[in-house]
């Protein structure tokens, strides 16, 4: 048997990985216009290796399409096309409330780009203390809108301890307020050397002012121009005079006049719509001097609050 020769077989060559040259694809981020809203990003990457593209979120776009998409490294001679629409984001609505729920000021409508980030903040120059803050205060506008909730402690007047016989003598003349929370006083002075007396008393808790309820719906600051006093115990009430009439509630700094159990010795027993036609019974004047009238409920009024109608 006769050896044959036969010829040497030679390997395919195959190329290292490290000896090909790397696949270089450019990504575009245009408009629908063909505007280009980024700079080119050209990637590379061994042939038929996993491909990441480079996604971007640009403010104020929405990507709706890639062109010449491609999941794996290979020749893509027009690059690969990002292609966004310009697109309005939602607002973030910010309510800013009381305990109670109250709104203090009209609902604020934040907004920005889409995707553009935002910061919220409480309300400028706000003196209240914040019982709650929105979970978020941060994040960026989408194309849903968010609502986020601050809530304030908007109870400015805090009550105080007030002894039943407290008396309040003028030193000199004092211009009252209606309420402690009044931007401006009363036209009418309290006469220097007048005594009243104190059913109720608040302090500020912002200014740390202290406040006294004199009756029929008159407060004081306190001040120098003042004197606390004990007030004595009456042991006969005042005597009432008859005084039937048809009467108007009138009032010109609240829509509700208070009326009482007992002039100038508890607290208002109740209150009367200011326009409301009421019958009287009676009149009587207090250790002040001041006029109380009598109503066919029994419950007494300031003189000051009533029109006579006949």
């Amino acid at each position: 048997m006769t050896e044959v020769d036969h010829p040497e077989r030679i390997p395919a060559r195959r190329e290292s990985p490290l000896n090909v040259a790397p696949v270089r694809i450019i990504v575009r981020y245009l408009s629908v216009l063909g505007d280009r809203l980024l700079k080119d990003t050209q990637v590379s990457g061994p042939a038929h290796s996993h491909l990441d593209l480079p996604w971007r979120v640009i403010q104020g776009y929405k990507l709706i399409r890639v062109e010449n998409y491609s999941e794996i490294f290979q020749p893509v001679p027009d690059g690969i096309r990002m292609i966004y629409t310009a697109q309005q984001a939602a607002p973030v609505v910010v309510y800013h409330k009381n305990a109670e729920g109250n709104l203090l000021v009209p609902p604020q409508y934040v907004s920005g780009d889409l995707n553009a980030p935002y910061h919220l903040t409480p309300l400028p120059g706000n003196p209240f203390p914040i019982i709650k803050t929105p979970d978020a205060s941060a994040g960026v506008f989408t194309t849903k809108s968010k609502v986020a909730q601050y809530v304030y402690d908007t109870l400015q007047l805090m009550r105080l301890p007030v002894d039943k016989q407290l008396l309040m003598k003028m030193d000199m003349a004092v211009y009252p307020f209606a309420d402690p929370l009044a931007p401006k006083p009363l036209a009418a002075a309290l006469p220097a050397g007048s005594t009243w007396p104190v059913y109720r008393a608040v302090v500020d808790r912002i200014s740390r002012t202290q406040w006294y309820d004199l009756g029929g719906g008159i407060w004081v600051k306190r001040s120098e121009r003042m004197t606390l006093l004990g007030r004595p115990i009456l042991t006969t009430p005042p005597q009432l005079t008859a005084f039937a009439h048809r009467a108007e509630v009138v009032s010109h700094t609240a829509q509700q006049v208070p009326v009482f159990d007992f002039p100038h010795f508890g607290q208002a027993a109740n209150t009367v719509a200011s326009g409301s036609i009421v019958t009287t019974t009676g009149i009587l004047a207090d250790d002040q001097g001041r006029q109380w009238v009598q109503l066919d409920t029994r419950c007494f009024i300031s003189r000051w609050d009533l029109l006579l109608l006949d």
